[in-house]
């Protein structure tokens, strides 16, 4: 009896049901792959987000820093990782670039530069190449990342305005050189470019004070070059002096 009345109680219980597996939806997508523009611009919303501050410094305007190459490609590098990308720079004789590469296609993203000499005074000819390579590597890196000094830093517009809207007050104390200056200037042979390469500016960003001590530095290298064929002459006459004294004795 007993074995009966288990045996009916186990027909009684439902059959176990096998877990069902879901079967994929052929209609639906895998999550899309960011193209390597999206990447860039992903980077340059990033970059925009992050505190980026100016420890460059411009001689005899301690109050403008400038954007230096250190200051951002920290923050840069970590966000181009972040989004599977790398960015590479090339020189040439004629021109720099910077090349973005994609991770995960052959995709492919290039800025051009066009290559300047630059002769910064006191400075060697690896120098002034180290001198030229940096500053391509800042403005190329600034072209492809929409890097703005006013805006990321400053809170401007890029417009000449600050934060408030407000127009930015005119710098009274900068002056422009003097026609006199730039009359001395080309008198000496020197290049604006280069005096403007040597106190990290533009041309129209120069004082007649940076010029006045560009001219002085000029001035002082000729002086000094003068001076040593000065000695080198000096030094060949009392030679020949010498040298005659000794063959008239000797007659």
């Amino acid at each position: 009896m007993e074995k009966e009345k288990q045996a009916a109680e186990e027909v009684k219980k439902p059959a176990a049901k096998k877990p069902t597996t879901e079967k994929p939806d052929a209609k639906a997508q895998p999550p899309r792959k960011k193209t390597l523009f999206e990447k860039i611009q992903c980077v340059r919303v990033g970059l925009q987000k992050t505190e980026v501050k100016k420890s460059g410094k411009m001689n005899g305007r301690e109050s403008k820093p400038y954007l230096e190459l250190a200051d951002f490609t920290p923050q840069l590098n970590e966000l181009m990782l972040a989004e599977r990308f790398t960015a590479i720079v090339n020189f040439t004789a004629a021109e720099a670039t910077l090349t973005a590469y994609d991770f995960d296609s052959e995709q492919t993203f290039t800025i051009t530069s066009p290559m300047r000499e630059v002769k910064v005074t006191g400075c060697n000819d690896m120098q002034n190449l180290g001198a030229v390579e940096t500053y391509q590597r800042r403005y190329l890196y600034m072209a492809m990342f929409d890097i703005a000094e006013s805006d990321i830093l400053d809170g401007g517009t890029g417009n000449g305005e600050n934060g408030n809207g407000k127009p930015k007050a005119a710098d009274k104390s900068f002056e422009k050189p003097t026609p006199e200056q730039l009359k001395e200037v080309q008198a000496l042979k020197m290049d604006l470019n280069n005096i403007a390469a040597h106190f990290k500016k533009s041309v129209d960003e120069i004082s007649k004070e940076e010029v006045a001590e560009a001219i002085a530095m000029q001035k002082a290298a000729i002086a000094k070059v003068e001076a040593k064929k000065a000695a080198q002459q000096a030094a060949q006459q009392a030679a020949q002096q010498q040298t005659e004294n000794t063959e008239g004795n000797a007659q």
